[in-house]
């Protein structure tokens, strides 16, 4: 934005100025403060179900050995590249096994925002770049996602790092030394991204970065043709063969390795993983698509408090690439439509695949504020009071109304800090709102947005607090620790799966044993699996018959997907053991004084 006229007109990226030396300062002081809320009490909470799953494979990784095909529940997982299952691997190896490996997932976001911050200097000026390290930093569900450990961060920053190679490689000026770093970096992050979620990460850096050079060359071109022809020509800078050579040597080996040691990894990993999967034709059918409405909502929730600034963000960055049409200044906003495209259109959706989108809108809402901070001592404009009004709007609404929804639902009872948890939260939106709005109307720019970001940092630290006191909702490790040892010792454990029977991960990690899985109903295995289905699960008719006998004691523990208390879903007898909101922990003989548990007849599930 022009400091000068004031009148929101995007300046050229060849006007770039050097950053702030005091913004630079803030930023350090919310890296700091944002890792101290990262980093501390990470045992707090226990692995969450899908959580567990990545650090058994991990776990399974040192037991075995075997660093090329991942295992879990003692067969074969092939249903994501290993890189981070070796991350976490070798910190099991390096400090300690338990929930400490989520620093991994908090490095990769720390690793993110210095990515943007660079993006954001090579594509305005470093305080542009400080700006989207602040926003993203800040976003309400980037601390909860990076305190969780699965793949999907680690994907976004690969991501990340192949634009920025992108950027360097296509930035006007740019020496052939220079260009060849770039596809360098773009490489690496294209093959990181490939070892994290597959083939995803080979496509989406295409489908950001041609539609860039194609609307870039189109307003110049005589015909659509012609600009195809323009956007062609200028593909192969991004291939160079010493770029893509290294990508290959990074990821190709793996691939190759796998699909020699597994027979018919190959049809399952390109087929099945990612074209079924596409349409929600996969099998095991071992996930259930969100809604498209909610995994939208669920965005610009993710993006709150920001998401109030993003359609003022996503218009300055529209003009300011008609204005200066160069590739660089559109891949943002390709950057952010390709992902939300991509996932929309895919029939097997899942809320945290649109997690890679967060990144471009935290650079257009950085070079936003940015902008706006560079007018000074000028009052501010009814427009640019909106977002404050509607963040006091929402608390004033969430702070009359979700209390109460919490007391209905039974949820308070539960957890019963939430309450308290919500209410501080809303009052905490109501006066940053409130101030970062008279900061605004004053003219004070960067206090107002200053508040924005002190408010995201404390409703991020009440939200993963309020994360943390549901533990027993969200992880089975405090249900499992309260077990009697020696009952746990003398029994079999079993797992009620359905087709996601990957969620047994979390229990073999806590309970550091084999589950026994009773066979799903039309359960259909992948193909590198379907050799070893009869290790991995037991008949059911054979399992109930066993189970009735009473030759061994059976811990069983029921999916927590399914409802509690189904009166025809076991076989006679049945104790209960323990329960959580979640789950139940049965058993089919009574137990006896030696263990320092006791059971009782599990009402609601006899026959």
């Amino acid at each position: 934005m022009n400091p000068d006229t004031g009148d929101g007109a995007p300046e050229p990226v060849s006007a770039r100025q050097g950053g702030t030396p005091r913004l630079l300062v803030y930023l350090g002081m919310l890296l700091l403060c944002w890792s101290l809320l990262l980093f501390g009490g990470l045992t707090r909470l226990g692995f969450l179900d899908n959580e567990g799953r990545y650090a058994e494979v991990a776990r399974e990784m040192l037991l075995t050995g075997d660093w090329i095909t991942p295992h879990l529940n003692g067969e074969r997982f092939l249903n994501k590249p290993p890189l981070l299952f070796w991350l976490a691997a070798l910190w099991f190896r390096c400090v300690h096994m338990d929930e400490t490996v989520r620093v991994v997932p908090g490095l990769v976001a720390l690793s993110t925002a210095v990515v943007l911050y660079l993006l954001g200097a090579r594509l305005w000026r470093p305080t542009a770049g400080g700006w989207a390290a602040a926003v993203f930093l800040t976003a309400t569900l980037t601390l909860s996602e990076a305190r969780t450990l699965r793949p999907d961060g680690l994907f976004s920053a690969a991501l990340c790092l192949s634009i920025l190679g992108a950027v360097q490689t296509l930035q006007d000026g740019a020496t052939p030394a220079t260009r060849l770093r770039g596809a360098v970096v773009l490489w690496i992050g294209i093959a990181l991204g490939v070892m994290t979620k597959g083939l995803a990460a080979l496509l989406l850096p295409w489908l950001i970065v041609v539609p860039a050079l194609f609307l870039a060359a189109r307003p110049t071109a005589p015909s659509l043709r012609a600009a195809c022809v323009e956007t062609m020509r200028q593909v192969p800078v991004l291939l160079p063969w010493q770029a893509w050579v290294l990508g290959a040597l990074l990821a190709v080996p793996w691939h190759v390795a796998a699909g020699l040691a597994n027979p018919g990894f190959w049809w399952d990993y390109v087929v099945n993983q990612h074209l079924l999967f596409f349409f929600d034709r996969k099998f095991p059918r071992d996930s259930k698509p969100d809604p498209l409405w909610y995994v939208w909502a669920l965005f610009l929730g993710r993006f709150f408090p920001w998401t109030f600034l993003l359609p003022a963000a996503l218009w300055r960055e529209w003009h300011a690439a008609c204005r200066e049409r160069t590739p660089i200044v559109w891949l943002p906003l390709a950057w952010a439509a390709a992902v939300w495209v991509l996932f929309s259109l895919s029939r097997g959706h899942l809320e945290h695949y649109f997690i890679p989108a967060v990144p471009p809108c935290a650079l257009m809402v950085g070079a936003w504020c940015d902008a706006a901070c560079r007018r000074r001592e000028l009052p501010g404009r009814a427009r640019e009071l909106i977002p404050f009004l509607l963040l006091v709007g929402v608390a004033a609404a969430g702070g009359a109304t979700v209390p109460g929804v919490l007391r209905a639902t039974g949820y308070a009872a539960l957890v019963p800090a939430s309450g308290w948890l919500s209410s501080l939260c809303f009052a905490g939106l109501l006066l940053g709102g409130a101030a970062g709005g008279l900061a605004m109307h004053q003219g004070r720019r960067s206090a107002a947005l200053g508040w924005f970001a002190l408010t995201a940092l404390a409703v991020q630290s009440l939200a993963e607090e309020s994360r943390v006191r549901s533990g027993p909702l969200l992880s089975p490790r405090e249900l499992i620790r309260r077990l009697p040892p020696d009952l746990v010792r003398d029994s079999v454990p079993v797992y009620e799966a359905g087709e996601e029977y990957q969620l047994c991960g979390v229990l073999n990690f806590y309970l550091r044993s084999r589950m026994l899985l009773p066979e799903p109903p039309g359960f259909i295995p992948p193909t590198y699996l379907a050799q070893d289905v009869g290790r991995l699960f037991v008949p059911r008719r054979e399992f109930s018959a066993d189970w009735a006998r009473g030759r061994r004691r059976y811990l069983l523990i029921t999916n927590p997907e399914e409802d509690l208390g189904r009166p025809d879903a076991f076989p006679q007898p049945i104790y209960e053991v323990d329960r959580d909101g979640k789950r139940q922990v049965l058993t089919n003989l009574p137990v006896r004084k030696k263990f320092s548990g006791d059971t009782k007849q599990a009402p609601g599930l006899g026959r």
